[in-house]
């Protein structure tokens, strides 16, 4: 399992997809890409893969939108999820398969996360890192979050 704050690199977690998914019957669960931090990005597996673009973070939602977000996912998201630096952003995934190395897994998984001096960068940079997941699934238009009003 991997519950994690700071953002997957794309590159990063492209090139680990074999490794990550080696022995695993099923997983699912949700994440985050650097190359996106306004997507909330969803991961399905039983016998093949699916991963793609599912909502937003509320962290991205503008302030004149709080009132469309329903009244649940607000209180969770700040009983639960919110962060000081990262608001709701983060990783949420979970596995299960035969004989397989949890301990492996999340330093696998880990090692996808985006260094200290890649962080460090800040999000304008981090949209720009090559993402071969934009081939599959596209960027929306505007920033890339939900709203695309805001071009934050």
């Amino acid at each position: 399992m991997l519950h994690a704050r700071r953002p997957l690199h794309p590159g990063g977690l492209h090139d680990a997809l074999d490794e990550i998914t080696e022995g695993v019957l099923r997983s699912r669960g949700h994440f985050w890409l650097a190359s996106r931090p306004g997507l909330v990005m969803i991961w399905e597996s039983a016998g093949g893969l699916s991963i793609g673009p599912v909502s937003g973070w509320l962290a991205d939602v503008p302030d004149e939108h709080w009132n469309t977000v329903d009244d649940e996912r607000r209180l969770a998201a700040a009983a639960v999820d919110w962060g000081s630096y990262y608001g709701d952003r983060h990783h949420h995934l979970a596995f299960v398969g035969i004989d397989l190395d949890p301990v492996r897994l999340h330093r696998t998984l880990t090692r996808c996360l985006l260094t200290d001096e890649e962080l460090s960068r800040g999000e304008d940079a981090w949209r720009e890192l090559p993402d071969p997941f934009a081939r599959s699934y596209p960027v929306p238009t505007g920033s890339g979050a939900v709203w695309p009003e805001d071009q934050r």
